[in-house]
């Protein structure tokens, strides 16, 4: 770092009688306790001395592992606190009322103006540990982070809505030049994007295409997009979200406004908006230093992300990430997409490694980003542009390609693959919106099935293995909640299955039980697609069988689930290829159980509620789908 009067690097004379600051060309003894300080503990040693917040100074301690503190010093150099909360309520107002310009002026450069200078001031400040910028944004943040004001582009008139650029003049902000900007699909433009190597959007002043400076990523999952419009002397914000990464809303700091597409996204615009201010304050407090120069260099080109730990999900890898790099690749193939694959390391790529899912993709895909806090690091050193490509179509070739590579080498279960009569698959749920007795309806479906569909043997299907570490379920949302691991959960349920078909031991099944609990992904796919259908409660599992088996099935939900229109993604031809039959439990059969106990309790949502069925007519209406696939030769 080059010198900077308000940072002082290696501060500290070690005297006989103590340790010494030097402090604007004077020496001063530090004293804590009322007892000068002759020496810091084993392992540290002072680093900085930052003076920003005169009279109050900030003494960095750096230890030789990597672990840093600040030590608070009033202005007699009394070691008054190590940590903010520590501080007198006298010293935390006064701090504060240092802070407040210092962080204000960071934000305002980063935020709001086209070409963001860094000060002495602000390098100096961001060479503070993270922490003690975590903490000095937590003491300023109720007076600084402001909420925006959301504004539906279809209620804004021309000319009214208008803000005061860095030259002080008004500029007047056109509803037609927004409106142009929501009407082309963000997938669209992402797509234009890779192959013209650079982002544009209208400006909402004049409608001139603008090049992205670059996107703040604050996690893999959130991104702004920064657009710098020179003519008109402001800046603007592109805000995407969403597990489909839709633009959630035209984000102004300088006017403290987001202004979202109230013809389509408004919902999304005003829960984005909410939090935006705070996410974009705590990242440029951490990551200025990065962004800065980032925002001044050319770009090295878009990259798609797919997510990491804890963001994966199987459902929407599938159905939103790979879809979306199927589209892109079917339609644009040159040139080929850079794709990042955050958390590689801990087996994220659920179906298989993306680049041999798309051979297109060798040489293209990176996957040294260990985790989200890791990516922005990550684009902001290599000039990148980060953005999610997404769909929400599984197309029958990305169906086959999956089962492709499922199928090398894959290992089914041998009571599968020698089985002579029907293969009937059950999806289990264990953690939440699952029957409050799940046991004792499989119990009761065992009974039925040989009574009424004898030589079925059925396949039990959850929770597969990492691709990284075998012995490692790829976890559900909210898994690490769980009070005991639902594999554990789901695994029993087999066992008692086990037994109940067996009858404890006593005499031969007629029905014959399989399961696929802890194989990988690959194994587990190859198993499903011999079968001839399933019966499964609703939920992730049914990308399995439904987006990439394509098996016909029985579904079972609770009723408050069954009404949503989500429930039909793994039905409607608008999201998947040529779907085969499927039949959803009548709602009329469900008693949906709000006090009923969970495995996983991540909401209070009722869509999450665990529920009870009418089991007899359950069964007959399982019997009467089951019959018309031709499992079974009777009838109850």
């Amino acid at each position: 770092m080059r010198d900077n009067p308000i940072l002082q690097v290696d501060p500290v004379l070690d005297r006989s009688d103590g340790i010494y600051l030097r402090v604007n060309g004077c020496v001063h003894p530090v004293i804590s306790g009322g007892q000068a300080v002759r020496s810091f503990n084993e392992g540290w040693r002072a680093t900085h001395l930052f003076s920003g917040f005169s009279p109050m100074l900030l003494l960095v301690l750096r230890h030789e592992s990597g672990d840093s503190t600040t030590w608070y010093l009033d202005h007699r150099l009394h070691m008054v606190s190590n940590t903010i909360s520590g501080l007198t309520p006298a010293l935390s107002a006064a701090l504060r009322h240092r802070a407040v310009p210092i962080v204000a002026g960071l934000f305002e450069q980063v935020a709001t103006r086209c070409k963001p200078v860094l000060t002495d001031l602000h390098i100096a400040f961001l060479a503070l540990p993270e922490g003690t910028r975590r903490d000095i944004l937590a003491l300023v943040h109720e007076r600084l982070v402001e909420t925006p004001t959301p504004y539906g582009v279809g209620d804004l008139a021309n000319d009214s809505l208008s803000i005061v650029n860095s030259e002080g003049r008004p500029v007047f902000l056109q509803q037609r030049h927004l409106i142009d900007g929501f009407s082309v699909d963000w997938q669209e433009r992402l797509a234009r994007s890779f192959r013209d190597r650079q982002l544009t959007w209208p400006s909402p002043a004049d409608g001139a295409a603008i090049v992205t400076q670059g996107a703040l990523a604050f996690d893999d999952f959130h991104f702004a997009f920064r657009f710098a419009d020179l003519r008109n002397d402001f800046v603007f914000f592109i805000v995407v979200a969403d597990h489909s990464s839709r633009v959630a809303g035209i984000w102004i700091p300088s006017a403290g406004v987001m202004i979202g597409d109230d013809r389509t996204d408004f919902g999304l615009t005003t829960v984005v908006g909410a939090g935006i201010a705070s996410f974009a304050w705590n990242h440029l407090c951490q990551k200025a230093g990065l962004i800065v120069p980032y925002l001044d260099r050319s770009k090295d080109g878009m990259v798609s992300i797919m997510r990491g730990i804890p963001g994966m999900h199987i459902g929407h890898q599938l159905w939103n990430e790979l879809s979306g790099l199927d589209r892109l690749i079917n339609h644009q193939p040159d040139p080929v997409p850079r794709v990042i694959v955050v958390s590689a390391d801990a087996g994220t790529e659920a179906y298989g490694a993306v680049d041999e899912i798309f051979p297109l993709l060798r040489g293209h895909v990176e996957r040294n980003v260990r985790n989200w806090n890791e990516l922005s690091d990550y684009l902001y050193a290599r000039n990148l542009v980060p953005c999610r490509v997404t769909s929400e179509f599984v197309s029958d070739r990305l169906r086959q390609r999956i089962l492709a590579l499922a199928g090398r080498d894959a290992r089914v279960p041998i009571e599968v693959r020698t089985a002579p009569g029907p293969k009937i698959v059950f999806g289990l749920r264990v953690e939440n919106r699952t029957f409050s007795d799940l046991g004792g309806f499989v119990d009761r479906f065992i009974d039925h099935l040989e009574t009424h569909h004898p030589g079925t043997t059925l396949v039990f299907d959850g929770h597969n293995a990492s691709t990284i570490d075998s012995g490692k379920p790829i976890e559900s949302h909210g898994e690490s909640l769980a009070r005991r691991s639902p594999m554990d959960v789901e695994r029993e349920i087999v066992a008692r299955a086990r037994l109940r078909a067996s009858h404890q031991g006593m005499r031969s099944a007629t029905i014959t039980i399989a399961d696929t609990i802890g194989y990988s992904m690959a194994d587990g796919l190859a198993t499903l697609a011999t079968c001839d259908g399933f019966v499964s409660i609703w939920g992730a599992s049914l990308a399995k069988y439904r987006w990439i088996c394509n098996l016909p099935g029985y579904i079972i939900s609770n009723a408050a689930n069954l009404a949503r229109p989500a429930v039909h993604i793994y039905s409607d031809e608008r999201y998947m290829d040529r779907p085969t039959q499927i039949r959803f439990i009548d709602a009329a059969l469900v008693t949906d159980e709000p006090h009923a106990e969970q495995l996983v309790a991540v909401s209070s949502d009722p869509g999450l509620y665990n529920f009870s069925v009418d089991i007899p007519a359950t069964l007959r209406d399982i019997s009467s789908f089951l019959n018309g696939l031709r499992v079974g030769a009777s009838s109850p």
